[in-house]
């Protein structure tokens, strides 16, 4: 069952959502995060180097990668590539992790970008004949080191960075029946702002002990993902939300929006609310999101469940109140006293049934 927000009582009722595209609701399968058959490989650079501005003929095969945001056509930028040609269309997760050695008038933003072409190889690439810069991946911000540092060695340099969605449609693309996708995964380093930040991080070199790393969870098939979590919410009228099946409705409708349902075709969302010890509402929903719709699909999904805010829900909600209940919209006003971090997982968290209900038939809405 999904996690209870706050001291839910034991006789909730529910109800169900679901998007126009689903046919029955999905049962969630073993694995690892909802994932068949999960593996978590680390994957070494095939090429890395650097570019620089004012240099925009020379070769940037240096000991190590390097990103300087120095103003006056002087900046460095620093790519990395991996071969993904092994790993399995069912990404799950990705993190690419950089182990800096020197920094410089930080902290600072680093940005992390796509690269439009693969065909470049360390030996040659220069400023010049450099790849086309792609759409903006993601950031992170280095810290300022002190001159010692990293000390004896030990990896407390890497930097992790976040790049689950990029790396799965990529391999999505290469593993498809598009036989033109690269089988190569570029990624572009720059900083920020020009503002002096000068970072270097250790290469593949040979003599380098912390290269850079692709660490990527994946599955040989994909399977149903489901997302749990919960809020304790403030109504005017506990009873009266409890008791009206279109607020609670349109309440489910705009938590489903929020946590990405509506994008996932076939995705079903199942809301429990319930009054809580402390007299305010207790509401606990459920997504499940089908293997058909794709790990790309459910990683965007993921992506956006575990970005909600209170803000963003209370917001949603209002819009849906609105369309729903008209002039008496400001009856079922909610705030976000408090929200639990969404969990995600297989068969560990099943799906409440949509047809049944501890204490009442659900009332089934229609996201929109």
């Amino acid at each position: 069952p999904a996690p209870s927000s706050v001291g839910a009582t034991p006789s909730p009722t529910a109800v169900a959502t679901s998007n126009p595209t689903a046919a029955a609701t999905p049962s969630p399968t073993p694995g690892g995060d909802g994932l068949c058959g999960v593996n978590s490989t680390t994957l070494n650079p095939i090429n890395d180097g650097s570019i620089q501005e004012a240099s925009a003929n020379s070769v940037g095969n240096w000991g190590n990668i390097e990103v300087y945001g120095k103003p006056g056509n002087a900046e460095i930028i620093a790519l990395v590539q991996f071969d993904i040609s092994s790993l399995p269309a069912a990404v799950q997760s990705a993190e690419l992790k950089l182990y800096c050695v020197v920094s410089r008038n930080g902290p600072g933003p680093v940005s992390v970008y796509a690269v439009d072409e693969e065909d470049w190889e360390e030996a040659t690439l220069t400023w010049n004949n450099a790849p086309p810069r792609g759409a903006l991946v993601t950031n992170f911000t280095v810290d300022e080191l002190s001159e010692d540092w990293p000390g004896d060695g030990e990896p407390e340099g890497y930097y992790v960075v976040d790049v689950s969605s990029f790396v799965a449609e990529r391999v999505e693309n290469y593993t498809s029946a598009d036989a033109g996708a690269p089988a190569e995964l570029t990624f572009w380093l720059q900083a920020t702002h020009l503002d002096w930040l000068a970072l270097k991080f250790e290469s593949r070199r040979d003599d380098k002990d912390y290269p850079p790393l692709l660490t990527v969870t994946a599955a040989n098939a994909t399977c149903d993902v489901v997302i749990a979590g919960g809020f304790d919410l403030s109504v005017p009228d506990v009873d009266a939300f409890l008791a009206d099946e279109d607020a609670k409705g349109a309440a489910c409708d705009a938590i489903a929006a929020e946590c990405g349902a509506e994008s996932v075709a076939g995705a079903r969302t199942v809301c429990h609310f319930a009054e809580s010890d402390d007299g305010d509402v207790a509401a606990d929903f459920s997504v499940a999101l089908p293997a058909a719709a794709g790990a790309v699909a459910q990683n965007r999904a993921k992506d956006e469940a575990m970005a909600m805010t209170a803000a963003g829900v209370e917001a949603a909600v209002a819009a849906e109140m609105a369309a729903t209940k008209g002039d008496d919209a400001a009856e079922f006003q909610v705030v976000v006293n408090e929200q639990s971090t969404p969990v995600v997982g297989g068969a560990e968290l099943e799906l409440p049934p949509a047809t049944a209900a501890p204490t009442a038939a659900p009332t089934a809405a229609t996201a929109a």
